[in-house]
């Protein structure tokens, strides 16, 4: 909600009668994680800890805390992309396109290069032949499908990470419908337009990212990442 008044040109620290920013702040706990509880438990996730990150950011001098963004990597699976849950011991880490394009921007809104290159080689490495990315990360038991939730959500890290999304929008575009609105799986038998997935393509068609959206946009940033030196 922090990140949606800024994108409209309100204050996030008196939107509604509520300061966002302070409660962020009051959410966040020693381990840099922001809680998301509810009567049935606490629901934080990478997912909801990038947006955090990215609100942040973009609403105070200092940015997101260093513990945030250190928690937010403990989501970063070893080949490169981000779990949709934060790991529990024993637990694979399975990487998927939605939570590996938010946390991306938000690594880069916060300068932090390295974790976000690999996240550009998981993604990039990961995008079909017409452009689409597909995700299992609801049912893994299922074969992961073209979905466009998953691929404008993808579309969103790499314009952050500087890296063309000509054939991710070019397969959006291709699975648009007639009444302008596109469907959350184009392979199935139901091409009904979907609200959710039409919204989130919209970013994606104008080339725009959660760090860009809106006013007082943060500045973009050339990713850089050094190599270890070598041990001697």
């Amino acid at each position: 909600l922090a990140l949606v008044a800024q994108a409209t040109g309100k204050n996030p620290a008196s939107f509604g009668g509520f300061d966002l920013i302070s409660e962020l702040g009051t959410l966040m706990d020693k381990g840099g994680r922001f809680r998301d509880d509810s009567k049935f438990g606490d629901f934080s996730n990478p997912l909801g800890q990038s947006f955090d990150i990215l609100a942040l950011t973009r609403a105070t001098p200092g940015g997101a805390p260093k513990a945030s963004i250190d928690n937010l990597l403990t989501a970063q699976c070893a080949d490169g992309g981000f779990a949709e849950a934060f790991p529990k011991a024993g637990a694979p880490c399975s990487s998927s396109p939605d939570a590996t394009g938010l946390a991306l921007q938000a690594l880069v809104a916060t300068d932090n290069g390295c974790p976000a290159v690999k996240a550009i080689s998981w993604l990039t490495a990961h995008e079909q032949a017409d452009g689409s990315f597909a995700n299992k990360a609801v049912d893994k038991s299922k074969p992961a499908t073209a979905n466009v939730n998953s691929t404008a959500y993808a579309a969103l890290g790499l314009v952050a990470g500087h890296q063309s999304t000509a054939k991710v929008v070019a397969y959006l575009s291709s699975v648009q419908g007639a009444d302008g609105g596109l469907p959350v799986n184009p392979g199935t038998s139901n091409k009904k337009s979907d609200v959710y997935a039409t919204a989130q393509a919209l970013d994606a068609f104008a080339g725009s990212s959660f760090l860009t959206i809106g006013p007082s946009p943060i500045a973009a940033k050339t990713l850089t990442c050094s190599p270890t030196p070598a041990s001697t």
